[in-house]
């Protein structure tokens, strides 16, 4: 589960449920052979009456991966996806939203892969920072949501 602000009690929550990682889209596991795409669906959830100001807002998920075979990293980017203004039928009760991120590659050493195996290893697992970024200037400064995965390539 991961976490998010705000969080005002009776005026405005933001929630991150979870993030599902699919390989290949949409089957979830986090045990990937290299070559197979992969996405991440992220849950998300609004609540309380000022939720409505998010409606319509674009944000980024924004990945940050650690190899921990040998520690390299990497930033991937998927967006903007934009928070439905259709939920403004469910609001203020509790209105939940996924998005799914567009596919990121996965393979062996050597192929440049997002999701690359290390040298002389026969799979590599990576530590997956998300986070939703909001592009708005109005809600950029105080909404924010972040989780963490584990996802494991095998050498083929």
């Amino acid at each position: 589960m991961g976490t998010a602000e705000p969080d005002i009690t009776g005026v405005i929550k933001f929630s991150y449920d979870k993030t599902t990682v699919q390989s290949p889209p949409p089957n979830p596991t986090t045990i990937i052979q290299a070559g197979q795409p992969v996405a991440f669906q992220i849950d998300l959830d609004l609540e309380y009456f000022l939720a409505n100001l998010l409606l319509g807002e674009q944000f980024r998920v924004l990945l940050r991966l650690e190899r921990e075979e040998d520690g390299a990293r990497k930033r991937l980017t998927a967006g903007p996806f934009t928070v439905p203004t259709s939920l403004s039928t469910t609001l203020p009760a509790n209105a939940t939203f996924s998005v799914t991120t567009a596919n990121f590659t996965s393979g062996n050493d050597g192929s440049g892969a997002d999701f690359e195996v290390a040298p002389g290893e026969d799979s590599g697992t990576f530590e997956v920072n998300v986070r939703v970024q909001f592009d708005g200037q109005f809600v950029r400064p105080f909404v924010s949501g972040r989780d963490q995965v584990y996802v494991e390539v095998n050498r083929l």
